[in-house]
């Protein structure tokens, strides 16, 4: 599979018929064992029919040729000639009208297009163990999930009577990745609590984001909503880069559609 496109142009390839017989073949091989996937590609196809039935490309077209038509009109003795004025209110219109057209059409495109996987996905990257946050002397969680041995972090956590701050971050994150998503929120809320009782700020902005991820993956919009939202309008956060306004509206969107 080409690494250039991104999982939703590959989709659009596979429905253009414009992969190769080994890349449709290693999609498909993909397609069966993710669920989150399956529902993407048959969004985007009720999008396509959506927007055919709208009859887009042909209505688009059609405006296009009348201005251009107009524009390139001369008058003739026998033609009753518009006013100028008139001219520019239709030829305006038209304009309205085609521009109404494509936003209504992008506005069904996001709407079919958008899931709570697909937003996970889309913003979820797996946390760089190199990243200094605080206490810089590495624990055993650390380690094992530096090489992504997500189950040994989760039996070595689960073993520790008086888990740190992050040892719970380590863990939640362990827990995400191997989808256990009840544990990752309790573990990364952990985090925040801790922090909050002693006065510190070890993970927490890292802490915040991935646990609005998890709150997203459950479609628990109620609590990740808020969590983006603080995110996004703190432009000294360390993901405030990661949560646009764009994004905000799109995790709203899907919880609309929940």
């Amino acid at each position: 599979m080409n690494d250039n496109y991104t999982p939703t142009e590959q989709l659009i390839r596979f429905m253009d018929g414009d992969m190769s017989g080994d890349e449709v073949a290693t999609l498909e091989k993909e397609l069966a064992g993710d669920p989150a996937r399956q529902e993407e590609l048959e969004n985007l196809r009720n999008t396509r029919m959506a927007v055919s039935r709208l009859g887009l490309q042909m209505q688009v077209a059609s405006i296009h040729a009348e201005m251009m038509n107009e524009l390139k009109a001369t008058e003739k003795d026998n033609v009753r000639q518009l006013s100028p004025v008139r001219k520019i209110t239709q030829f305006t219109l038209r304009i309205a009208v085609g521009l109404f057209i494509l936003i209504v059409a992008g506005g069904l495109y996001q709407y079919f297009s958008i899931s709570p996987d697909k937003l996970f996905n889309d913003k979820y990257a797996a946390f760089n163990v190199g990243t200094s946050r605080g206490n810089t002397q590495q624990s055993q969680v650390e380690i094992e999930y530096a090489k992504k041995r997500y189950e040994q972090v989760v039996s070595i956590f689960e073993g520790i009577q008086n888990p740190t701050v992050k040892d719970h971050f380590y863990a939640g994150l362990a827990y995400l990745s191997t989808n256990n998503l009840d544990k990752a929120v309790l573990n990364l809320s952990s985090v925040l609590t801790k922090n909050a009782s002693f006065n510190t700020n070890e993970f927490q902005d890292d802490a915040e984001y991935y646990l609005a991820l998890s709150y997203l993956k459950q479609q628990d919009f109620d609590k990740a909503v808020p969590l983006f939202e603080k995110i996004n309008a703190d432009k000294l956060h360390l993901y405030h880069d990661k949560v646009g306004n764009w994004f905000l509206k799109e995790v709203k969107i899907a919880k609309w559609k929940k």
